[in-house]
């Protein structure tokens, strides 16, 4: 239940989440927490990831290698969330 754009801000991939789960009109107007979301990029790709989530505060998210890929768990959000990578040299 959980609607994903991506798009290039700045030349830099971008995520934007937007979370409609648990939500029924007129009797619950506060989605349930996202908490399965994740994020997975080729290995090679030198990156972290930064998160914010609606109304929050940035967080640098580091990725566990599995194979040749880097995966990203994302932490639980509510509403919306944007992430997108940041290339490390």
């Amino acid at each position: 239940m959980v609607a994903v754009n991506i798009g290039s801000v700045d030349g830099k991939p971008h995520a934007f989440f937007a979370n409609f789960a648990g939500l029924v009109p007129h009797r619950n107007l506060v989605p349930s927490l996202e908490s399965n979301a994740r994020i997975v990029v080729p290995a090679s790709r030198k990156c972290s990831l930064v998160f914010l989530p609606f109304l929050g505060k940035v967080r640098r998210i580091e990725g566990q290698a599995k194979g040749d890929h880097l995966v990203f768990e994302l932490p639980a959000f509510d509403r919306g969330a944007v992430v997108w990578i940041w290339d490390t040299k």
